[in-house]
């Protein structure tokens, strides 16, 4: 549950992860940028 409370969060340091995250990948698939972003959200923590 708590991959789909950062998804729907929203929080601005959240929104500056995915952002990183998508152009470090270079795509906006989400099958592609969500496992390294669920990654960067718990490493935060």
């Amino acid at each position: 549950m708590d991959d789909e409370i950062a998804i729907l969060s929203g929080t601005p340091d959240n929104a500056e992860r995915l952002d990183t995250v998508m152009r470090r990948l270079g795509t906006d698939d989400p099958d592609q940028w969500m496992p390294a972003y669920f990654d960067a959200v718990r490493r935060k923590a």
